[in-house]
């Protein structure tokens, strides 16, 4: 599974992409201001109709996510990052296997372990994690003199 966070400053102009590594926009930190509209996407590879994820940060109830046709983040951001080496045939498509959530709205400052659970069309249960972090205001300290 690949687990990631898009917020709107994970939309922007693709023309940021080369000034970031691959997956940066698609991960932490996070300022408060945008936690509010950020989603968990996890893309469970082979997911079905039958699969159920749900994710869970530190000791809090954890959160079922709903079943998503839609492009892969991370792909797109690969497929606009290369845009100049890729042919011209070559598109990101829609996947089946996509789960997502928002995050909390009441999302502290701080770090944050956001513990992904699956359970397969078979039973089975997949655990994966990914470290966030969450800082302060876009803004800054304001500074007095």
């Amino acid at each position: 599974m690949r687990i990631m966070i898009e917020s709107g400053f994970h939309g922007a102009d693709k023309e940021l992409y080369r000034d970031f590594r691959v997956g940066a926009l698609l991960g932490s930190p996070i300022t408060h201001d945008a936690a509010f509209s950020a989603r968990v996407i996890v893309n469970f590879f082979d997911g079905g109709p039958r699969t159920t994820v749900e994710y869970q940060i530190g000791k809090r109830d954890p959160i079922k996510m709903q079943r998503e046709e839609r492009l892969d983040p991370f792909v797109q951001e690969e497929f606009a990052r290369n845009e100049a080496t890729k042919k011209p045939w070559v598109k990101a498509v829609s996947s089946s296997h996509i789960w997502t959530e928002r995050l909390p709205t009441d999302l502290e400052v701080g770090t944050h372990c956001l513990r992904v659970r699956v359970v397969d069309e078979y039973g089975n249960d997949h655990l994966d994690h990914l470290v966030i972090e969450v800082t302060g205001s876009e803004k800054g300290p304001t500074v007095r003199g």
